[in-house]
């Protein structure tokens, strides 16, 4: 069974705080539909470690 090597996505600060953000100003108006954003971008962002190269830098 092969290896795969997986990579370290680091985060900006200025990235985190646009996400905490974001996720702030949708709980105003709807707290599950915030989480189900914040978890869907950390979800698609896990992703790199494995595929770094799937979509623009």
């Amino acid at each position: 069974m092969g290896h795969t090597m997986d990579f370290k996505v680091i985060w900006a600060d200025s990235a985190i705080a646009d996400l905490h953000e974001i996720c702030t100003y949708i709980a105003q108006h709807d707290s599950q539909a915030a989480y189900r954003m914040g978890q869907g971008i950390l979800d698609h962002v896990a992703i790199l470690s494995s595929f770094p190269l799937i979509g623009p830098t």
